[in-house]
C-alpha cells in the first residue's frame, strides 16, 4: 500500500490555507511480477552452499530461523530424494549436499 500525505491545498484548489490540515491520500496496487517465495528446501540448499564443506546440522537451520519440526521434515525429504546424504560424525548428524 502506498501512502502519500500532502497539505490540503496541495492541488491549488479553493481549500483552506491552514497548513496544519493534512489530507491523506493512498492507493492500493498489485505488483505485476511479485517475487516468488523461496521454498524451505531451496533455502536449506542455499544455506548448505554457503556452509563449510556444504554440510549442515539441525542446529545450523535453527540458527537460521527455521522451526525445528520444519527443518527435520525438510531434511528428511531431501535425504529421501537423494539431494543430500545424512552422515553421523561423533554422534551429530550432518547433512552433506
Amino acid at each position: 500500500m502506498l501512502l502519500g500525505y500532502s497539505p490540503r491545498d496541495w492541488d491549488g484548489g479553493s481549500h483552506a490555507q491552514d497548513s496544519s490540515i493534512i489530507e491523506a491520500r493512498y492507493s492500493i496496487y498489485e505488483e505485476k511480477n511479485p517475487v516468488p517465495q523461496e521454498s524451505l528446501e531451496a533455502r536449506i540448499v542455499s544455506l548448505a552452499e554457503e556452509a563449510e564443506l556444504n554440510q549442515l546440522t539441525l542446529r545450523d537451520l535453527i540458527k537460521a530461523g527455521i522451526e525445528l519440526d520444519d527443518a527435520k521434515a525438510s531434511l528428511e525429504r531431501l535425504v529421501r530424494e537423494e539431494v543430500c546424504e545424512e552422515v553421523s560424525l561423533n554422534g551429530v548428524k550432518h547433512f552433506c549436499f
